[in-house]
């Protein structure tokens, strides 16, 4: 973390510093060529002034007006005042009087620049700086036409100049030093730019240090975790945005820890079996009825996900999971597993998430007791059918043995009152099937007492007799003499 904050502040105040020391070379650069360009333009001003100034002696000593005593003397007060060597010199360069004396001028060459020459000529004055061959230092040096007078056979012509020599070195040395000064005053001013910039930056840099390590914990599991906000900057606003987003993380965190307990508590209350899979088949939540269905030891989360045919559960089972993970549909089916145990499977795959399913969810409804109860309701309407049917039976056998008069009139009073019997026999079953019904909906109880088996079966067999009779079956009762009576 250290690095990379570092890392920022340096590129951050090294670009800074490449900005304000290319703004300082570039500012020494144009106020040095400013100075230098003033400087030289006012000093070429002042030479042609005083060129302009001895013109006119100048063609005077050239026509043999005035004497070389007095043309030394102009010469050499201009020079004085202008601090400027001058020369008088035909267009060939051969020097005709100089302000330095005269024994030596004589036999010298002014330098004057070829090209110069044509513009002389042309009567046109001519500025140029180069270093002089004599003088040896970078001269600024200017050239004046002078015309001698003229006469009609012989019209006005250039044949001469006035070339004065000014030395530029000081003016070099002034511009050499305004340079100095100002790289020294560029040094000065990166250092402080370098330690106003490190000390901006460190402000800058420390709260949003502090920030990314506070995001760190945050996205470790420390949302209480907080950030100074106190600034009215962007980073201030940034802590202030970081410090919300904390808290709203914090609190949507909490929802959702909340309905996962609700969730997780629901789960955990079913009667009904229920494990939850990933999109890999492993189980990762089941609940204690789950458990005990299929015997799986582990309950509630299961801290290591466990494949689901791992856990030993039926193979069945097993394949409805698959069948949903692979194709996505919901797999149901009824199932008897473990000896009497029935139950209804329902396999139901979550939501599509890219090309696959965020696992599925399994519900085990045990239906072992409905499966029981129905096969005893089956039973029982088996059974009252049959008992339905004997009296039933019995009852037509007497009517038409009565109406055919097969029974003897002797025996009539017999017959009605074993139809009359069957009848309260009839009225029984039915009152026994709405108590069975009231008995099921646990509105009544038993209440168990003795009674006499014989006599019982005396009433069965007096029912039975008729259509033993037909059948040429006979009936015969035997109890044991020691049965509770």
């Amino acid at each position: 973390m250290t690095g990379v904050r570092m890392g920022l502040a340096g590129k951050m105040i090294l670009a800074n510093l490449i900005v304000i020391l290319l703004a300082i070379l570039l500012s020494i650069a144009i106020h040095t060529s400013m100075l230098r360009d003033h400087v030289y333009a006012q000093k070429e001003r002042e030479l042609i002034a005083g060129a302009e100034q001895i013109d006119g002696v100048a063609t005077q000593y050239l026509n043999g007006q005035i004497d070389r005593e007095t043309m030394d003397y102009v010469l050499s007060s201009l020079d004085r005042v202008l601090d400027a060597r001058i020369r008088i010199v035909d267009l060939e360069g051969h020097i005709l009087r100089g302000s330095r004396g005269e024994s030596q001028m004589e036999r010298e060459r002014s330098f004057v620049p070829r090209e110069s020459i044509q513009h002389l000529r042309d009567g046109e004055a001519v500025t140029y700086e180069r270093t002089h061959p004599r003088f040896d230092e970078s001269m600024l040096s200017v050239a004046v036409p002078l015309r001698q007078d003229s006469t009609i056979a012989a019209p006005t012509e250039v044949t001469s100049a006035l070339l004065l020599h000014a030395p530029v070195t000081g003016i070099q040395q002034t511009a050499a030093r305004l340079q100095q000064f100002g790289l020294i005053s560029g040094a000065a001013a990166l250092l402080l730019a370098a330690a106003l910039g490190y000390i901006f930056f460190r402000r800058i840099s420390h709260p949003m240090t502090t920030m990314g390590e506070a995001a760190l914990q945050m996205a470790e599991g420390n949302l209480q975790k907080r950030v100074p906000a106190g600034r009215g900057d962007e980073v201030g606003q940034l802590g202030s945005a970081l410090n919300h987003m904390a808290a709203s993380l914090s609190r949507t965190i909490e929802s959702l820890e909340y309905e996962k307990f609700k969730f997780i508590s629901t789960v955990m209350s079913m009667n009904e079996g229920f494990m939850a899979l990933d999109p890999g088949g492993q189980v990762f939540l089941v609940n204690p009825a789950a458990a005990d269905l299929l015997s799986i030891e582990d309950v509630g989360e299961l801290p290591d996900s466990v494949h689901h045919r791992s856990l030993q559960i039926p193979a069945e089972i097993s394949d409805l999971i698959e069948a949903a993970l692979d194709t996505g549909e919901g797999q149901e089916d009824t199932l008897a597993f473990y000896g009497d145990t029935t139950c209804e499977v329902q396999v139901t795959p979550n939501e599509q998430r890219g090309d696959g399913y965020r696992g599925c969810v399994v519900l085990i409804h045990d239906i072992s007791e409905s499966h029981r109860l129905e096969q005893m309701r089956r039973q029982f309407l088996a059974d009252a059918s049959h008992e339905l049917r004997t009296p039933l039976a019995v009852i037509t056998g007497f009517l038409e043995a009565l109406y055919d008069g097969t029974v003897p009139r002797e025996d009539v009073d017999h017959y009605i009152s074993l139809l009359r019997a069957e009848g309260s026999r009839l009225n029984r079953l039915v009152d026994d099937m709405l108590d069975l019904e009231k008995y099921d909906a646990g509105e009544i109880h038993l209440s168990p007492r003795p009674f006499c088996l014989e006599e019982l079966l005396e009433r069965v067999t007096d029912v039975l007799a008729p259509a033993a009779e037909k059948r040429k079956v006979e009936l015969v009762i035997e109890v044991e003499p020691d049965l509770p009576g």
